[in-house]
């Protein structure tokens, strides 16, 4: 199974390479990883894994029903409607017990805003400043399972077959799609795409016409979890398999296992299966380390059926220091932005870009830039447009530019010229170009309104 778009080698490996990592005697229905731990709920408890050694995090009054991973900060609600936001060294940042059914999701909506829906038929919105929820939405008549949330909507689903999509600023109700099944989960894909887990089936819809682009069934039993993941699309079931596919819903490879996959999540490229016998799996990764001067570069193996895929790659090593620790907290992004990239270190620059894109913050050091400050920013990114690293930053970082800056590279033959050397490397290259292909036939778009 492809956990990126790039193949770079094919070797035939063991038909199943995900290994038993935690055992416990409850079934795991919520699972959520970061850089520090593997963080999963047994009852009433959100247990922390590192190092091989296992902790109680947290605790609640009732059985947790989902965790949700921000940083180094942990959400996690209950089956009674409460809800506990705790830092990594388990200090209370937040509690809300506003709820009155069980919490089946919670989603960061940016930095300061958290969202989760319940069992109540509530979705409800809680700025992190604030010690109360700052919006309730009341429009679905069953319990709702998911939400989720692209650049501009916030779309909610329920047992009532519905979808209701919200103004993300304002929380105004500005569309509602119609399906034949309850719904369980919800992801966008697109702007404008959204795929629904109804029953055995997965389905694609467009929202600007409300109508299916494409529904399969793609289990033999409910389906448990689904998530859009680097231009695939992966999806658990209750009989027991776990699927990948493009974004046309066609399957690339398929799992199954012993138990149920209840819950699963993935981070880094790896995906952790919260299993319903007590078990979470992961993939098997093999690391080696290299050092060449001041730049640490990894190897990283990843092992899935018959796809063995090599990637050399940059450290993501955020270096804190208390002056960049200072301006993150402040929400400085952009100010730390410059402030790294005058330091002129790759590992450093690549860290905070992993950083800010992780958390949806790219857009944040985007804005408000001068023409020579974006000539600046492209000739980074001309300079490392190969690195496989940099490939979902980059194209994240593009989308922003022409979206905000259209009218200025209409009028700039300085930028012009940047877009144009990146539309030439993206040519010479059979991998960057497979990779940037749908960016860059918005850049054409552009290029062909303009005189250039």
């Amino acid at each position: 199974m492809e956990f990126k778009k790039e193949n770079y080698s094919l070797e035939i490996e063991d038909k199943n390479p995900f290994i038993k990592i935690i055992e416990t005697d409850n079934s795991i229905t919520s699972v959520g990883v970061n850089s520090n731990a593997i963080f999963f709920n047994e009852k009433n408890v959100v247990k922390k894994y590192k190092k091989e050694k296992m902790k109680t995090f947290t605790k609640h009054m009732s059985n947790i029903t989902d965790i949700c991973i921000y940083g180094d900060n942990v959400y996690s609600g209950d089956i009674c409607g409460g809800i506990k936001l705790i830092s990594d060294k388990r200090q209370v940042l937040r509690q809300y017990d506003e709820h009155e059914g069980r919490i089946n999701q919670i989603i960061i909506l940016d930095s300061t805003l958290v969202g989760s829906c319940s069992d109540d038929l509530s979705v409800k919105i809680y700025e992190l400043s604030q010690s109360e929820s700052i919006k309730t939405l009341t429009d679905h008549t069953d319990y709702i399972k998911s939400i989720s949330v692209n650049s501009n909507i916030l779309g909610t689903s329920s047992y009532d077959k519905n979808i209701f999509f919200y103004d993300k600023n304002s929380f105004e109700k500005i569309n509602f799609l119609k399906t034949e099944n309850q719904i369980f989960k919800i992801n966008f894909v697109e702007e404008n795409l959204i795929l629904v887990g109804e029953g055995c089936f997965l389905s694609i819809y467009d929202l600007r016409n409300n109508k299916c682009v494409k529904s399969v069934q793609v289990h033999d039993k409910e389906v448990s979890d689904v998530m859009v993941y680097e231009g695939r699309i992966y999806s658990t079931g209750l009989d027991s398999s776990f699927k990948v596919f493009d974004m046309n819903l066609e399957v690339l490879d398929e799992l199954s296992f012993e138990s149920s996959v209840l819950k699963f999540t993935i981070f880094n490229d790896i995906p952790y299966l919260g299993m319903e016998n007590g078990e979470i799996k992961s993939l098997k990764v093999e690391r080696k380390i290299e050092k060449n001067k001041n730049l640490k570069k990894y190897n990283k193996i990843r092992y899935f059926t018959q796809f063995k895929v090599e990637v050399d790659g940059i450290e993501n090593k955020f270096i804190k220091s208390n002056e960049i620790k200072s301006m993150v907290k402040k929400h400085e992004y952009k100010k730390c932005f410059d402030y790294i990239f005058e330091k002129n270190e790759l590992n450093l620059i690549f860290g905070y870009l992993k950083y800010l894109e992780e958390n949806n913050l790219l857009k944040k050091i985007i804005l408000n830039r001068t023409e020579n400050e974006l000539i600046r920013i492209f000739d980074f990114m001309i300079k490392y447009f190969y690195r496989k690293e940099f490939f979902v930053i980059f194209i994240k970082i593009l989308k922003i530019i022409i979206k905000v800056y259209k009218s200025i590279i209409f009028e700039s033959m300085n930028l012009s010229e940047k877009i144009l050397c990146l539309k030439e490397l993206q040519g010479e290259n059979d991998e960057c170009s497979l990779v940037y292909t749908n960016i860059f036939k918005k850049i054409d778009c552009l290029l062909s309104k303009s005189s250039i």
